[in-house]
């Protein structure tokens, strides 16, 4: 199984640029079990998944993957807290 690292524990969470040229600040990092880098943000008061791409921007997914699962179980019920927890 992939380690999940939170802000607060070893890691990298430094802000991520999206393929529409955003910048956001990530509350959960993780490496998948395939070796890809993750990232959970939070936009508009809702969780949502990013996959690292190979030129190093991040994409969302509307697939949530066990590592996925398990850090999102891990951040507070309400996505607005989650930076706080962070």
């Amino acid at each position: 199984m992939a380690e999940t690292k939170f802000k607060g524990h070893k890691g990298s969470f430094k802000r991520i640029k999206t393929e529409q040229q955003l910048y956001l600040l990530p509350v959960a990092t993780f490496l998948t079990e395939f070796g890809y880098k993750a990232q959970i943000t939070v936009e508009h008061n809702c969780y949502v998944l990013y996959l690292q791409q190979e030129d190093g921007s991040y994409k969302p997914t509307a697939y949530w993957f066990k590592e996925a699962v398990q850090a999102l179980r891990e951040l507070p019920e309400e996505p607005n807290d989650a930076h706080q927890f962070i």
